[in-house]
């Protein structure tokens, strides 16, 4: 009191802080850890919070962050007093992912397509490539590649995160050709050259073949060919290309030989009694360039007038003319000419066999007798005989012969007597198979030929006598005196083995003239005279009808109005 007494008494004086805490922060940036993870801390974004009295506490809103968080991120301060005031202020904390993926690689093989091309992908390269966080793209070096990158080819994969981050690695990609080349053949036919053989180059075969890189070699198993090889060959022609795929296919080829033929055989020919002439063919083959033929393989064609049909007669019997490179084929058959008083035929002899070529067409003339006679005598002189008994050059050969036909066939004989080594040897015949004797008109020429049934004797040891021998007499006659007449004697066995020829041209025998003597012909076919080619004017084609035949022909032909 004012005395100055005094007295105490106890009292509460309750002290209460009521300020809040002022709460200051900073923006932080945190990066990613390789599992993807960042953090951080109140106490990181604290940038100086303050109290009146004390801070209790700090806390931050969000302190653990992942990949999906990557970029700016507003989190919360919260200061707390040690009265329990609070305050807050907001911050950003920023996620950055620094850490590169890793890219893992393996090695491919790619087959090029048959374009030569050749692809794979970045996907196909990776090998389990990962990334904390995620991985935004794969990217390859080179992904296309041609036929130019055959082999190994380093490449690089290149790995991006969704950050931007990005690792690479090297790849080897090896391409591959494993596509065999397409391969197109073509059948040819060839001819055997005048050696007997020929060759061919894989162009001839090859028929475009193709690949998806390139061919590098082209072969055939066989090239050469000759006469073993006539017909069809089957070939294989092989393709590598330049990878070493290799591909083969087949093809054929046709050998062929081309050779020439001449009709040699009967020309004019009467018949029998009974309408029928028996003819006989020949044909001579020549560049057969040492190839064989058999006889069948040469058919002779036979057309009638106005016939496209032919009769076609295989040969029947072939053999080599001595001292030549030539053959001689020939066959027989029998030609009815019905009720006509004769009949022009077309004949042709023409190759089969793979081997090819045909003669000119030559006239044959049969027709019906009307008592057709040859006579003749005297001699010749052959220089030029041939066959396994040619005679003597220069030395006389006698003849005489009297051939007639009659109702009841062809009468007659024929005598022939020439010398070889100092022997008289002589040719017999009374039996003719046929007489053909032809009147030109126009010239007056006389033509015969006929055929019989001869013996070859000598009597002069060692005695000879061969039976059953063809004897061919081919003759001219020319008119009187006879000293422009001809005659030609042509002798075969049963094999068409020469045994005599008068004057042997290679593979027939030539007419010569008579050195004394003449040959006669007293009847025969008369040949009307045949008009020039020219003589036939515009006027008569245009206003004729007119037929030819055969045709087509290659060499001659008849023409008839009709």
């Amino acid at each position: 009191d004012g005395s100055g007494n005094t007295h105490s008494a106890p009292a509460i004086v309750t002290v209460e802080d009521k300020i809040d805490p002022v709460a200051v922060t900073k923006n932080v940036t945190i990066d990613l850890n390789e599992q993807g993870v960042a953090t951080t801390t109140a106490e990181d974004v604290n940038d100086g919070s303050g109290d009146n009295c004390s801070i209790a506490s700090l806390s931050l809103s969000k302190t653990s962050f992942t990949c999906a968080d990557i970029g700016q991120n507003n989190v919360i301060l919260t200061v707390t007093d040690g009265s329990g005031n609070t305050h807050s202020a907001p911050a950003i904390v920023t996620v950055e992912d620094k850490i590169a993926p890793v890219a893992v690689t393996k090695n491919v093989t790619i087959d090029l397509n048959e374009e030569g091309v050749a692809t794979t992908t970045a996907e196909d390269v990776n090998d389990g490539s990962s990334d904390n966080c995620s991985i935004a793209s794969l990217s390859l070096s080179k992904t296309s590649f041609t036929c130019a990158d055959i082999g190994q080819n380093n490449v690089i994969l290149t790995v991006t995160d969704g950050s931007g981050n990005t690792h690479s690695a090297p790849a080897i990609v090896t391409v591959e050709d494993n596509i065999a080349p397409t391969v197109l053949t073509q059948d040819i036919t060839i001819e055997l050259g005048s050696d007997g053989t020929v060759s061919i180059e894989t162009s001839a075969i090859d028929n475009g073949s193709t690949d998806n890189c390139g061919i590098a070699t082209i072969s055939l198993d066989k090239t050469s060919f000759n006469c073993n090889d006539m017909g069809v060959n089957t070939v294989t022609m092989t393709v590598t290309d330049v990878n070493g795929n290799v591909a083969s296919a087949t093809a054929t080829v046709t050998v062929q030989n081309p050779i020439t033929l001449e009709y040699a055989g009967t020309t004019i020919q009467s018949t029998s009694t009974n309408n029928t002439a028996n003819v006989e063919l020949v044909a001579i083959i020549d560049n057969l360039e040492g190839c064989s033929i058999a006889a069948n393989c040469i058919k002779f064609k036979i057309y009638a007038p106005e016939s496209t049909v032919p009769i076609i007669v295989d040969g029947t019997s072939i053999f080599q003319i001595p001292n030549t490179t030539k053959r001689r084929v020939s066959a027989f058959t029998p030609i009815d000419i019905g009720a006509e008083p004769y009949i022009i035929y077309s004949v042709i002899a023409e190759a089969s066999c793979n081997f090819t070529g045909s003669s000119p067409s030559v006239f044959l003339t049969v027709y019906k007798p009307n008592g057709d006679m040859v006579t003749g005598g005297g001699y010749i002189v052959p220089t030029a005989s041939a066959g396994s008994f040619a005679s003597t050059p220069y030395e006389k050969a006698n003849f005489g012969f009297n051939v007639k036909s009659k109702a009841n066939g062809i009468q007659g004989d024929v005598n022939y007597k020439f010398e070889r080594d100092n022997r008289e040897y002589q040719i017999k015949s009374t039996q003719f198979t046929s007489l053909g004797v032809v009147i030109e008109q126009s010239t007056g020429k006389k033509i015969a030929q006929f055929t019989a049934i001869a013996t070859l004797s000598s009597s002069k040891p060692p005695a000879v006598n061969m039976t059953g021998l063809t004897l061919k007499v081919t003759l001219t006659d020319m008119g009187e005196p006879g000293s422009a007449d001809k005659i030609g004697f042509t002798l075969t066995d049963a094999d068409q083995n020469l045994i005599y020829s008068s004057n042997w041209m290679s593979y027939y025998t030539e007419e010569l003239t008579l050195g004394g003597g003449n040959v006669v012909v007293h009847k025969g076919l008369l040949q009307a005279e045949e008009a020039e080619a020219g003589e036939i004017t515009a006027e008569l084609l245009e206003s004729t009808p007119l037929s030819v035949y055969p045709n087509p022909t290659n060499d001659k032909a008849t023409f008839k109005f009709v």
